[in-house]
C-alpha cells in the first residue's frame, strides 16, 4: 500500500480488499456500492467512476477536492483502490440515506430539525468555499445522512462537477453549465458560478424542506425561465423567522445574496435558537423531533373470535395447530377441519417447570427455553409433536447455569445460539449448540455482554451491544456464524432495542429507540440502510409479515408498516392485547384479555393491504 498526499492508494490486487454488499446509488458518472473491508469489517462506500464518462483528469480532480476537504459535514475519502474490476474511491458510508428520503418521507421533522440540517450543510460548504471550491451540484440526493442519537449528521457529497472559483485562475471558469436545473442559481444557466451559486442552491433546499416542494418546477427550459424571472412567493404560514433567510438566499443577483456560507449559517443559527425557545416540543429532550403522520383509517375484517378462559402471553401457529403459552403453562389447540373460522379444539395442556422465555414452532418441532424457579437455572426443550407421548413434557435437551442468558434457535431448530454471563457479570460467552447432538459445536467465545441475540438464517446471527462513551451512544452489531466465529458487522450512532428480524425477508430488522419509544428504526441489512420512523403509538408487539410489520400496543391500537417505513394503516381493537401471531400473508390471530375474560380474534388484513401495496408500486 502506497500513501500519496495522505490518501492510501491500493496496488493491483488479485482480489479486492472490499466485499461489495449491494448497489446503493447510480449517477451520471458511475455507481456507488455499500462494501465492507474484509480484514477490519469497516463499512464504507465504494464510488466506481466509469472511465468512459469520467476520465482520469476528472477522477483525480474529485479525489483532490476530497483530500483537501476534511470536515465533519463533508464525505471523507479514505483511500483509492485500483482493481481489475475497476477503480474506486473509498469513502464514508452514510447509512441514513439522503435528504431526499426526509423530504419524501411519510412523517415530518420539526422545524428546528430542518433548520439544523441546513446549518450543517452550510458548515461543510464554508470549508469548501474557504478553499475556493464551489460544489455546483447541491441537491437532496447529494446530501447524505448518518443517524445520531439526537438526529442526523449531514455529509455533503459528490464533488464530481465542483469548480474552483475565478480568483484561483481556473481556466474553465465561466465555461458551460452542468448540474441539476431545479437547484441551479440563475447565473449558472449562463455558465457562471461563484460561492453565491451554492448559497442559492441551499436556499432551494431550505424552502423544500419546509414546504415539501421546490419553489420552481417544470422541465429544464421552464425551470431556467423561472429561476431567471419568477418572483419567489411565500405562503402566509411560512415560518416568519426563516422567510427573510430564504428570500435573501434566493435573490436573482448573486451580490444580493449572503456573502458567504458562514453568514447564512449565522442567520440560520440565530433562527434556530429563537425557534427552540419558542416552539421546542415539551418533554422530547432531543433536537430532532420526528412528527408521525396522522393515523390512516384502515378497515380490518373480523373473521372469527374464540373466547379465552386464561390470558395468553405466547402464541404460535403451525399448520392446523395453535400453541398458546401462559407463564408456566403450554396448551395445544387444533383446527381439526382446517378452517380457522371455527373454534379450535383443545388437544393437551402441559405444566412447565419454569417460565417461558423463548418459544418457536416449525412444522411439528417445538423449541422451548424456560427460566427455572431459581433465576440462574435455564432449560432448553425440543420435541416433535407427533412423538409426544403420555401428554408429558420430555426431559430437557440442555441445562444452563447463568445469571443472565440470551438464546435463539435457528430456522429448522438444528442449532441453538446462547449468550451467558458469569455471576459477576464481567464476562459473557457465546456458544453454538447442535440440538440433535445436545452438544456445543465449538468452545465458547468470550464477548462483551450483548443486549440482543438475533438469528438471521440457518448459518448466521447478530449480536447487538449498546455502548456509551463521552455522552455518545452506539449500537454495535457483530455477525456470528454457526461455528461460533464472531466478526464486526456495523455500528449505529444511537441506541436501538427490541429488534425483530423479519423472518420472511431475513434482510430487515425493526426496533425502537430507548430514549423515544414512539420512534421506530427500520434496518435493511444488505446493503445497509437505516430509516427512523415517527410512530403514532408505543409498540409492545412487533410482528413480521411478508409485506412488512404489524405494530401494536397493549391498549389495542394497531399500525401497519411496509418495508420502506410507510405507515399505511391504523385500527383499534378496543381490547387489551396480550399476544399476536401471523397465520399467512394477510391473516393474523390476536389474543386479548380484559376484565377477567379474553378473546382470540382472527383478523383479515388482505383486501386493504393488497390495495395499498399496489398503489405504492404504481406511484414508484
Amino acid at each position: 500500500m502506497v500513501k500519496t498526499a495522505g490518501v492510501a492508494v491500493m496496488p493491483l490486487f488479485p482480489r479486492s480488499q472490499y466485499r461489495i454488499l449491494g448497489q446503493i446509488g447510480q449517477g451520471q458518472f458511475g455507481r456507488v456500492y455499500c462494501a465492507i473491508h474484509r480484514a477490519t469489517g469497516r463499512m464504507c462506500a465504494l464510488k466506481d467512476l466509469e472511465h468512459r464518462v469520467f476520465p482520469t483528469n476528472k477522477f483525480l480532480r474529485e479525489l483532490c477536492y476530497l483530500v483537501t476537504l476534511r470536515h465533519a459535514n463533508i464525505v471523507a475519502c479514505h483511500g483509492l483502490e485500483y482493481h481489475p474490476g475497476g477503480r474506486y474511491l473509498v469513502m464514508d458510508y452514510c447509512e441514513g440515506g439522503t435528504l431526499r428520503d426526509i423530504i419524501d418521507g411519510d412523517g415530518d421533522l420539526c422545524l428546528v430539525g430542518k433548520i439544523d440540517l441546513v446549518r450543517q450543510i452550510l458548515l461543510g460548504l464554508e470549508q469548501a468555499h474557504q478553499r475556493n471550491i464551489v460544489h455546483c451540484d447541491l441537491k437532496p440526493d447529494n446530501i447524505l445522512l448518518i443517524p445520531r442519537t439526537d438526529g442526523w449528521q449531514v455529509k455533503v457529497s459528490d464533488f464530481g462537477i465542483a469548480q474552483l472559483t475565478e480568483n484561483t485562475g481556473n481556466p474553465n471558469f465561466g465555461k458551460g453549465y452542468t448540474g441539476s436545473p431545479a437547484y441551479m442559481a440563475p447565473e449558472r444557466f449562463y455558465g457562471k458560478f461563484s460561492i453565491a451559486s451554492d448559497i442559492y442552491s441551499v436556499g432551494i433546499l431550505l424552502y423544500e424542506l419546509i414546504v415539501g416542494d421546490r419553489p420552481f418546477s417544470g422541465f429544464p427550459k421552464a425551470l431556467q425561465v423561472a429561476h431567471l424571472n419568477a418572483r419567489l412567493t411565500l405562503s402566509a404560514d411560512f415560518p416568519p423567522l426563516i422567510a427573510p433567510i430564504v428570500q435573501r438566499a434566493l435573490e436573482k443577483l448573486p451580490q444580493r445574496r449572503f456573502p458567504n456560507a458562514a453568514a447564512m449559517a449565522h442567520a440560520i443559527e440565530t433562527a434556530q435558537k429563537e425557534t427552540l425557545q419558542k416552539d421546542f416540543p415539551p418533554g422530547k429532550g432531543y433536537l430532532y423531533h420526528c412528527i408521525a403522520p396522522p393515523p390512516v383509517a384502515f378497515t380490518v375484517t373480523f373473521k372469527h373470535s374464540t373466547p379465552l378462559l386464561f390470558p395468553v402471553t405466547h402464541l404460535r401457529q403451525e399448520g392446523f395447530w395453535l400453541y398458546l403459552g401462559n407463564g408456566a403453562e403450554l396448551y395445544l389447540w387444533e383446527y381439526g377441519d382446517g378452517n380457522f373460522n371455527h373454534h379450535p379444539s383443545p388437544r393437551w395442556s402441559l405444566g412447565l417447570p419454569g417460565t417461558i422465555t423463548n418459544f418457536e414452532v416449525e412444522e411439528d418441532q417445538i423449541s422451548l427455553m424456560l427460566q427455572g424457579p431459581e433465576s440462574a437455572q435455564w432449560q432448553f426443550f425440543q420435541w416433535r409433536e407427533t412423538l409426544l407421548s403420555a401428554i408429558s413434557l420430555p426431559k430437557p435437551h440442555i441445562n444452563f447455569q447463568a445469571n443472565r442468558l440470551l438464546a435463539n434457535v435457528s430456522p429448522g431448530g438444528k442449532t441453538l445460539a446462547v449468550v451467558t454471563a458469569d455471576q459477576q457479570g464481567e464476562k459473557s460467552y457465546l456458544q453454538i449448540w447442535r440440538t440433535d447432538l445436545r452438544a456445543p459445536v465449538a468452545s465458547a467465545v468470550t464477548i462483551p455482554w450483548a443486549s440482543e441475540l438475533l438469528i438471521l438464517d440457518q448459518n448466521h446471527g447478530l449480536l447487538v451491544q449498546l455502548k456509551q462513551s463521552s455522552g455518545n451512544h452506539h449500537s454495535v452489531f457483530f455477525l456470528f456464524n454457526r461455528r461460533g466465529s464472531v466478526f464486526p458487522a456495523f455500528r449505529l450512532s444511537f441506541w436501538v432495542s427490541r429488534l425483530a428480524v423479519n423472518r420472511y425477508s431475513r434482510n430487515h430488522l425493526f426496533g425502537l429507540t430507548p430514549n423515544s419509544s414512539q420512534t421506530g428504526v427500520l434496518i435493511r441489512l444488505q446493503p445497509l440502510k437505516v430509516n427512523r420512523i415517527a410512530l403514532n403509538l408505543q409498540p409492545q408487539f412487533i410482528e413480521p409479515f411478508p409485506w412488512g410489520y404489524l405494530l401494536a400496543d397493549r391498549r389495542g391500537r394497531v399500525a401497519l408498516l411496509d418495508y420502506e417505513g410507510f405507515l399505511f394503516g391504523n385500527f383499534d381493537l378496543g381490547e387489551t392485547i396480550t399476544a399476536v401471531t401471523p397465520i399467512d400473508r394477510y391473516l393474523c390471530l390476536i389474543a386479548t384479555w380484559q376484565g377477567g375474560q379474553g378473546n382470540l380474534h382472527l383478523l383479515d388484513l388482505g383486501a386493504e393491504v393488497e390495495g395499498v401495496i399496489r398503489q405504492r408500486q404504481e406511484r414508484r
